[in-house]
């Protein structure tokens, strides 16, 4: 009965015939978009599949030689670490024979990756035994081994070449399938093209004579109604269409008091959606407070990483070699104490230990130079806590660009005190000071990052987070005179934190 209705409506009313057409156009449309966007997610994910498997075919034949290189100059200089580098090689090989056997599909790719797997099992048993005969000085039996092993290496290289040849047929095969398709798809979406364009100028006729004209009447009262006058009434000729039913209803709108009153609480339900909103920028902000905390204190990592090993060169360059050993202590100490989860703050103590070390590293280079002491209270220091890794860069900037310029040197010192319920940490050094221009603009939070203040940077803003206090940082300076840097950190007990 409903389909017979229906069937009627569509009978007596071209509106409703340029519906159905509309919507059976708009249904190919979306099917042949949804289509071409599947052809063009599968043609990507086979792209990205060749090109992983190329470059990791390419990245295998490397190692191969790489490493076959390694032992061979093993071999010849007897030196251990090109044996580690033919070992680092090997490892990165079966790697990358593990990544290639999870991706490959054809049964070709399958059979040909395990032959290399195996041969590529009997090279490395080879290469150890050439190795350990190679150690045990027994003659030149090892020769023997390492030709055979070269020769297995030789077969892996074409392995590869054969792997990479069938990687490559199976991508022309693939995209030759897929411009197919899409040139299937194309003619069809001409198809789609040219039909709605028909049906466009369909409707062009029929919208301006039913639709156009209707509106035009409803927009003329409308702007009566704007300049005030409520006592209109839109002709309703045809009450059996859209433009009938809207005219209707425009009428009723006028004359209808309820509809301000359901104005009126959609605004209040608007204003009540906007303070939820607000309460939740609110708690997002708290959130990125806290991921800006996290990311400030990594971003020090890597900096003082690279200042301490250049320190580290420098000193193998002038060949001290013992002072070198124990700077590679306290670097290893100071890498060991950065790897903790950066998420837990620390005891000033264990930061008092991990700068002592910094400064061992320094005491080292400068020798006689740079001069540093910390005074603090044994219990005083296990009360205290702070963010991990917050002296040592003040301290690194103090001794990179404030003594170490000074042809004389100068001195560094960190000394603690207790002040009501809060301990204040000064850091304090006799160097170079810093020019009056970049003072101020460290002392009003407008500088900008440079390498020579990323420490001071960082450290200003994990301290200003953990604390939220905007004056728990405050650093003084004079020309040729020093630096001042000084942290205000509430007591606490360290079970506590």
């Amino acid at each position: 009965m409903i389909v017979k209705k229906w069937l009627t409506l569509l009978k007596n009313s071209f509106g409703a015939k340029l519906n159905l057409i509309f919507s059976i156009v708009i249904c190919l449309f979306i099917f042949f978009s949804l289509y071409n966007q599947s052809l063009l997610n599968k043609f990507s994910t086979e792209h990205s599949r060749n090109i992983y498997l190329y470059d990791n075919i390419l990245e295998l034949k490397e190692n191969l030689i790489q490493g076959d290189i390694a032992l061979s100059e093993y071999f010849r200089s007897g030196n251990r670490t090109s044996l580690a580098s033919f070992n680092h090689y090997s490892d990165q090989t079966r790697k990358i024979l593990s990544d290639l056997s999870d991706h490959v599909e054809t049964d070709e790719q399958i059979y040909l990756l395990r032959s290399i797997d195996n041969s590529f099992a009997t090279y490395y048993n080879e290469c150890s035994n050439a190795s350990f005969l190679y150690n045990t000085r027994e003659g030149y039996d090892y020769i023997d081994k390492m030709y055979y092993a070269q020769s297995i290496n030789a077969y892996l290289l074409r392995y590869g070449d054969d792997l990479l040849h069938l990687v490559l047929e199976e991508s022309i095969d693939s995209n030759n399938k897929l411009v197919q398709q899409q040139s299937l798809l194309t003619f069809w979406n001409y198809i789609i093209i040219i039909s709605l364009i028909l049906f466009f100028f369909s409707c062009i006729t029929y919208i301006n004579v039913n639709i156009t004209k209707p509106l035009n009447i409803l927009k003329t009262k409308a702007t009566e109604i704007s300049n005030g006058n409520l006592n209109v009434a839109v002709p309703v000729n045809t009450p059996e269409t859209t433009i009938g039913v809207l005219s209707e209803t425009f009428n009723k709108m006028i004359k209808n008091i309820r509809e301000m009153m359901e104005s009126i609480q959609e605004n209040v339900k608007t204003e009540k959606k906007l303070l939820e909103e607000q309460r939740k920028n609110i708690e997002f902000q708290s959130l990125l407070n806290q991921a800006t905390f996290l990311a400030l204190q990594t971003q020090t990592n890597p900096h003082f990483l690279f200042n301490t090993l250049n320190s580290i060169s420098r000193t193998i360059t002038l060949e001290k070699y013992e002072q070198a050993l124990l700077m590679i202590d306290s670097l290893a100490a100071l890498l060991r104490y950065s790897l903790t989860d950066a998420e837990v703050a620390v005891t000033l103590e264990e930061e008092l230990t991990i700068t002592q070390e910094y400064l061992n590293i320094q005491n080292h280079r400068f020798s006689d130079r740079i001069h540093s002491k910390i005074v603090c209270d044994d219990d005083l220091a296990k009360r205290i806590v702070l963010p991990r890794f917050t002296l040592q860069p003040l301290v690194e900037n103090a001794i990179i660009h404030g003594l170490e310029p000074k042809e004389e040197g100068g001195k560094v010192k960190i000394v603690v005190r207790k002040k009501g319920n809060f301990a204040v940490i000064d850091i304090i050094d006799s160097g170079l000071g810093i020019p009056k221009k970049l003072l101020k603009e460290l002392q009003n939070k407008t500088f900008e990052l440079t390498s020579k203040n990323i420490g001071i940077k960082n450290t200003q803003q994990r301290i200003i987070l953990f604390t939220k206090n905007e004056h728990a940082f405050i650093i003084k300076s004079k020309e040729k005179m020093g630096t001042l840097v000084r942290i205000t950190l509430p007591l606490k007990e360290a079970t506590n934190v």
